[in-house]
């Protein structure tokens, strides 16, 4: 009996050993992204938050056009050196075009409003919400911009509008 009952101590112990190593391998081996915690964490901090409809690309910046319109000239744009992300308006003129830009953060997240005005045309706005914020860039589903000295440099995937090109980033100024 007793060496019956050694047995089965035994076989209990070995079994939560087993139990125990899968539940580590699972743990090991969960996406944390995913996991319920780590979720509320994320909707608790308010800088996450405000972007959370913003679904980050992780190479929102690859195989762009590396050729800026600065005016009515074009540049590389290795040219420009960045800067930190800055609210505000920025201009740019083109052969009497006026594009500007206005950037700024709602309590829902980041903004970007372009307006294009064509001479004799009638003003043509664009509204771009969800935008993710990464050190000197934003990026959304249809928009990239990257902040330099004294400017941004913007590019629209999708423009629904024939005279902005989505084969060169737009130079703005920023206006003061």
């Amino acid at each position: 009996m007793i060496i019956f009952r050694h047995i089965f101590i035994l076989a209990l112990s070995a079994l939560a050993i087993v139990s125990c190593r899968a539940e580590t391998e699972s743990t090991i081996n969960r996406d944390d992204d995913d996991h319920p915690a780590t979720l509320a964490k994320e909707i608790e901090n308010p800088e996450l938050r405000k972007n959370i409809n913003c679904l980050p690309l992780d190479s929102a910046f690859d195989n762009l056009p590396a050729e800026v319109l600065v005016g009515t000239d074009v540049d590389v744009i290795g040219s420009f050196n960045s800067a930190a992300f800055t609210p505000g308006t920025y201009y740019a003129e083109n052969g009497g075009a006026e594009l500007s830009v206005t950037v700024f953060e709602t309590e829902s997240g980041l903004v970007a409003q372009r307006d294009y005005l064509e001479p004799g045309s009638a003003k043509d706005a664009k509204i771009y919400t969800d935008l993710c914020k990464k050190e000197d860039a934003l990026y959304g589903k249809y928009l990239r911009v990257k902040f330099v000295k004294d400017g941004l440099l913007w590019l629209e995937l999708e423009p629904d509008n024939d005279f902005i090109p989505t084969d060169l980033w737009f130079y703005l100024e920023r206006s003061n």
